[in-house]
Order: structure tokens, then C-alpha cells, then sequence
């Protein structure tokens, strides 16, 4: 999650009232210093004659005339980027790890679950998918056959609009691998180094340069078996040896939740993360059911859709979502 942003000015020679911003747009794409899509907004500047401003990945920028270069309608031959006096830069205030260290419990679900309940509650919010073998975010996002880009800041993440979002204008900004395959059904065959130098690149270029996180952590999600349950121990034993704090625990898959009488039934068993949370004497932030009307949300690639925003399972993820949000500002206070 981030909570700032920062203004950028991009000074174009000879901008004159007559640039639109279809030529800015296609200056941008063709020579600019940002290798991505832009939307750009014409508007009145009274000192200036005509300045445009456009938002990327939440930053701010603003196009202007440079100081001297008249009005005149000439053809703008250089671009610079220049940092505004005074921005601190792009930062992250908050870095949240799903894990599990089990296979199968739901952790993509529960992630995009958990970054829509975010957004919609207004904060800015970015979600990386680091599931390189099975990334399944972008199909459940409905952003497959998207294309990620570049720029000197590394890469540029796809933008999801939001509906019905508490602040206007309000979006995700997501990340995976499933961006840079060309099909579906496209394997990702690596091991050992490989695979680990593409999360840090992953890590590397798709976080703001120059980001520091203020908080993080980790949020464990488990279903209620024992077995599950017994794997996911194991995994908080390792966040506390390798010093990395655990937020809460999830239960997924915590019931089903009926269609047709709205009633919850346990086809597996029950409690198992509740009991984990009590034993390790970590937060518990709630319970998710299977939920088929979510479920088919998330196969039609309408994860953020109206539908699945106001399922059972996207509603109870909101509640989550609060508890988490209310334990980082205890851990804040602390």
C-alpha cells in the first residue's frame, strides 16, 4: 500500500497552444523517457499558454513549456524528465507477504481478495504476483493478454479501475509473470537460481526506485485441516527465525457457503486456523468460505466486477481486510 505519490514536470521545447495530446502522447511513446501508455489532459494554463498533465502508476506529472521557448507552433525536439525540488519520491508505506507454506490453500484468491478490499477502502494498492509456475491473478483479474512495460524506473504495471471505490479514480496496479507469457497455457520451466533471480528482478524493477517500506509483513493463510494446519506451523517458524513479522492468520476455505439458502456448511473440518492463531499467539483475522458464486467470478475474469465484490466470501474479505489494517496501526502505535 502506498499513501504517496510524487509530481514529476516533463519540459517540452516550443510547447505552443496548439500541441494536443495526441502528439504528446505519441512524443511519450516514440522518443519520451517513459516506454508506456499515457493519458494526457489538456488544460488551461494562463501563464503558460497550454500545459497537459497525465498520472502513471499514481506519480503525478506535468507537462509544460520551457522557460523562453515562446508560443510559437514548433515541432518539440527535446524531452527531460526532471524530479520537482522537494518530492520525496514514489514510496511504499506498507509491504504485505501472503504465504502459506502449503500448496493449494487459496493464496492468489485470498491476495486478490485482500488488494480489492484494500483499494476499495480507498488506500493505493499494488499487487505483485510472484507465482511463477501457476499465475493465475491476471485471469482472475480479467487482465490476460495485457502487456506490462518499460521504463528507467523499471517496470510499469497494468492498471485495473476499480468500481464503487470509496475514493474516485480509485485502481490496482498489478504485476505478475503471467504478463510476459504469451498464452495461458504457456509453461514457466525454471529451477533453483533462475527462478529465485526472477523474483528479485520481480522485486527489483516492478517497486518504485528508491522505495523504502515503513511497515511489513506477513499474512499466513491456511485452510482448517490438520494437515494444512501442521504445514503452515512450520512456515510461522520460519518468518520468526528469519525476523519477519506475522500480521495475522487467514482461514480459507472455511465453510461453504450455500447458494441457495445462504446457509455455511463445513465439508472439511473447522477452527484449525483460529486454534493455530491461539497457539502462536498471533492475531486471527477472520474466515473465508468457498463461495461458488465468487468462484465463478474469479473463472470469468470478473474478480472486480459487481458481482464478486458483493459476494459473501468479498465481503467477509472486507472484514479481513479492517482487522488487518486496525492490527498495523496497533503494531504502528506500539
Amino acid at each position: 500500500m502506498d499513501d504517496n505519490s510524487r509530481e514529476r514536470t516533463l519540459w517540452v521545447g516550443n510547447l505552443g497552444p496548439d500541441v494536443t495530446a495526441d502528439l504528446l502522447t505519441e512524443l511519450f511513446l516514440q522518443s519520451g523517457p517513459l516506454e508506456c501508455p499515457v493519458k494526457l489532459v489538456a488544460g488551461k494554463d494562463g501563464k503558460n499558454g497550454y500545459a497537459f498533465s497525465l498520472r502513471l502508476c499514481g506519480a503525478e506529472l506535468l507537462v509544460k513549456p520551457r522557460q523562453g521557448s515562446g508560443h510559437e507552433r514548433q515541432q518539440p525536439t527535446s524531452l527531460q524528465l526532471q524530479m520537482s525540488e522537494g518530492s520525496g519520491g514514489p514510496r511504499i508505506d506498507t509491504a504485505l507477504l501472503v504465504l502459506s507454506g502449503k500448496g493449494g490453500v487459496g493464496k492468489s484468491t485470498v491476495s486478490v481478495q485482500l488488494a480489492l478490499a484494500l483499494a476499495q477502502a480507498g488506500h493505493r494498492v499494488g499487487l505483485l504476483d510472484i507465482d511463477l509456475c501457476g499465475p493465475s491473478v491476471p485471469r482472475m483479474l480479467g487482465l490476460e493478454g495485457q502487456r506490462v512495460h518499460q521504463c528507467p524506473e523499471g517496470w510499469v504495471p497494468v492498471h485495473l479501475r476499480l468500481p464503487g471505490a470509496a475514493s474516485d479514480g480509485a485502481e490496482l496496479l498489478v504485476m505478475s509473470i503471467g504478463f510476459l507469457l504469451e498464452g495461458r497455457d504457456d509453461p514457466v520451466i525454471w529451477r533453483g537460481p533462475k527462478k529465485t533471480s526472477m523474483v528479485g528482478q520481480f522485486v527489483r524493477d516492478a517497486l518504485p526506485v528508491g522505495s523504502a517500506c515503513r511497515r511489513r509483513g506477513a499474512v499466513a493463510v491456511t485452510t482448517p485441516q490438520i494437515v494444512a494446519v501442521g504445514d503452515v506451523r512450520r512456515e510461522l517458524d520460519f518468518c520468526a527465525k528469519t525476523g519477519l513479522a506475522v500480521l495475522g492468520i487467514v482461514e480459507n476455505m472455511s465453510g461453504f457457503a450455500c447458494p441457495h439458502c445462504a446457509g455455511c456448511s463445513n465439508p472439511f473440518s473447522s477452527g484449525g486456523g483460529r486454534e493455530l492463531a491461539r497457539a502462536k499467539a498471533l492475531p486471527f483475522l477472520g474466515c473465508l468460505p468457498i463461495d461458488p458464486s465468487l468462484a465463478a467470478c474469479l473463472d470469468e475474469g470478473q474478480a472486480a466486477g459487481a458481482k464478486a465484490l458483493s459476494s459473501p466470501a468479498q465481503l467477509l474479505a472486507q472484514e479481513v481486510a479492517t482487522r488487518l489494517r486496525e492490527q498495523l496501526d496497533r503494531e504502528a502505535a506500539a
